[in-house]
């Protein structure tokens, strides 16, 4: 019950498919609060990274990201590129906004081709990841995660897949979980056209590529949430879903 892994075969294939490209993604986003400076220069960027990473060289560098640097960068949806007047490429990060500036926001992906598991997500640390036709939810854990939708969703059956190994489950909780994962890793195969909403208060989760992605202002409700909610008002003085457990709709939840 690994992670799935993806091959080069797979279409637009993800330089986020890699825990260490994710590394560098964490690194980047230091050095740039470090720098005190809107703009920095990318190839300056990409060297002191490949130091402080123990790279040997930049052709190193490069070949654990999957390409060039300046690509990397080309792919995080809240990193912005341009040139400056003497033709040095610079690269500035965009900050994450007061509360009080906050825009609910819920956006929606229609998935029907296996070739839009690919386009990179920032999760906000304050979003949740809906996919209504499993009633599954990726809950919100208080950190930022940009990778692949592909990569999110098969975070999640790694972690569903931990939870049924380190938690003692009833026999028929344990089946459920297990008949979860099995339909996770087939939504990926993209047997069928199916929904991904992102449920996010603040509104800084966003797709690197948003054509395709509608934006629906507010919070979506769905139905089997309301449900759950009506049936939790009945049960007084029963404790609140932790969730680092597998809540959502009973089972099928993940980090």
């Amino acid at each position: 019950m690994g992670i799935p892994v993806a091959t080069p075969a797979d279409p637009a294939f993800s330089k986020l498919s890699h825990q260490e490209t994710s590394r560098i993604i964490d690194e980047i986003e230091k050095a740039y609060a470090l720098m005190g400076v809107e703009w920095l220069p990318v190839d300056n960027i990409a060297n002191l990274l490949c130091n402080e990473l123990g790279y040997e060289d930049i052709p190193e560098f490069e070949e654990a990201m999957g390409g060039p640097f300046i690509e990397l960068l080309d792919t995080l949806p809240d990193v912005h590129t341009q040139t400056d007047e003497q033709g040095i490429l610079r690269f500035r990060v965009e900050p994450e906004p007061d509360q009080k500036d906050w825009v609910p926001r819920t956006l929606v992906i229609n998935v029907t081709d296996r070739a839009q598991l690919w386009n990179v997500l920032l999760k906000s640390p304050y979003a949740s990841v809906e996919i209504p036709e499993m009633e599954f939810a990726i809950q919100r854990n208080g950190a930022k995660r940009v990778d692949s939708l592909y990569n999110h969703i098969g975070n999640a059956i790694f972690e569903l897949g931990a939870h049924v190994r380190t938690v003692p489950l009833t026999r028929d909780h344990n089946d459920k979980i297990v008949d979860c994962i099995g339909s996770l890793n087939e939504l990926l195969d993209v047997p069928m056209p199916w929904t991904c909403c992102v449920l996010d208060p603040s509104g800084i989760s966003r797709f690197s590529d948003m054509s395709g992605v509608e934006i629906e202002p507010g919070i979506r409700q769905f139905a089997y949430d309301l449900q759950e909610d009506e049936e939790e008002e009945e049960i007084p003085g029963e404790p609140a879903a932790d969730e680092s457990a597998v809540p959502s709709s009973e089972e099928n939840a993940a980090e």
